[in-house]
């Protein structure tokens, strides 16, 4: 005992303290929790086929090599029923197409489509984390790696990526975007449409993306060329892979994206009513009432978000704090919510408490 406490008293602790760099260790530490959270998705724990199967993934795995076959998934989508029906492929067709290159990839085999899928997801959510830390650091090195930790280790990042939703690599195209709107203008409108593409949940960002084709047409020369450049550049993934579907199956097409703001309310894992639903709207199907009368739950979220877009304009907040605020409200007032809409909001809630760029 006598030995061990003479050791210990002459240990250089503090010496020792002094040349640690604090932020380093906790980098290391946070690149350390990074590679278990990829152990757990590429280890033999992960949830398998069986327990994927008839889910999201493997539903977008079927329809992704349909769409190749020439099958129309938004045959599936019943127009006489706007409120309840199963897994609706209420996407744009660019995330068929996406899946389909995930399974052409994948030899067309389910299991190593997942693992494809893994790879995806996880180099998608440590990009995010990174980009988050970077963005944040020339403010405070040790504030970016606790923004960082905090959005790659809350409980529903976690869980989307384990679970490889899609919203971790359509959060890295938005915000390798938004990042490059300045600087690589015409990469950050193809992005963005990639991404709206894919899923849909970014048109709430969309009218940061308006300001600049209009400051771009009135402060810039060429600006009516360049402007009119950008906008192709970002509608043509959304537009041009929908085009067959449009033609040919119209009605079944809108309703099936329609049907995103006319569904019934749903809150996943919690035994609650979701806000306006039975205030704004009693919901019977018999009534045969227009798909505007269902989406009248979502007027609040639409007022609001036309309040928020005001300030934007008016430059009252910065872009960071106009996306936080955005999906704030998306989550707060939309009558339909899951686990993965919080991850949408980890992203931009350190973005959004930055000091203003000088």
């Amino acid at each position: 005992m006598q030995l061990s406490t003479v050791f210990l008293r002459n240990l250089p602790v503090e010496k020792i303290f002094n040349k640690l760099n604090t932020s380093k260790v906790i980098e290391i530490l946070t690149l350390l929790l990074v590679v278990f959270v990829g152990y757990l998705l590429f280890s033999n724990n992960t949830p398998g086929f069986l327990s994927y199967n008839n889910s999201d993934i493997h539903r977008g795995f079927q329809r992704g090599i349909s769409v190749l076959n020439g099958t129309n998934p938004y045959l599936e989508f019943n127009p006489n029923q706007i409120l309840n029906q199963e897994k609706v492929p209420g996407f744009f067709p660019l995330y068929f197409y996406f899946m389909a290159l995930l399974a052409w990839i994948s030899n067309y085999s389910f299991i190593n489509f997942m693992d494809t899928l893994r790879i995806v997801v996880f180099v998608s959510y440590s990009s995010l984390g990174l980009i988050i830390y970077w963005l944040v650091r020339k403010q405070n090195k040790l504030l970016a790696v606790t923004c960082a930790i905090v959005f790659m280790f809350n409980r529903w990042t976690l869980n989307d990526a384990i679970d490889l939703k899609q919203d971790t690599y359509i959060l890295l195209m938005l915000l390798v975007s938004l990042v490059s709107l300045k600087s690589r203008t015409a990469l950050s409108f193809l992005l963005f449409g990639v991404a709206t593409g894919v899923k849909h949940l970014t048109l709430l960002v969309f009218p940061i993306y308006l300001l600049e084709l209009y400051y771009t047409t009135i402060k810039t020369t060429d600006g009516y060329k360049k402007s009119s450049m950008y906008l192709l550049l970002m509608v043509l993934p959304i537009v041009l892979p929908a085009i067959p579907f449009i033609v040919s199956t119209p009605k079944h097409f809108a309703y099936s994206l329609m049907y995103n703001v006319t569904r019934t309310p749903e809150v996943s894992n919690l035994n609650q009513n979701t806000g306006f639903d039975k205030m704004l709207v009693l919901y019977n199907q018999d009534r045969f009432n227009s798909p505007f009368f269902y989406a009248l739950p979502r007027l609040p979220m639409l007022i609001t978000l036309c309040l928020l877009v005001i300030l934007y304009l008016k430059k009252s907040v910065t872009m960071w704090q106009y996306c936080f605020l955005a999906y704030l409200v998306f989550v707060a007032f939309n009558p339909v919510l899951f686990g993965q809409y919080y991850v949408w909001l980890f992203v931009f809630i350190p973005l959004a408490l930055r000091q203003r760029e000088q």
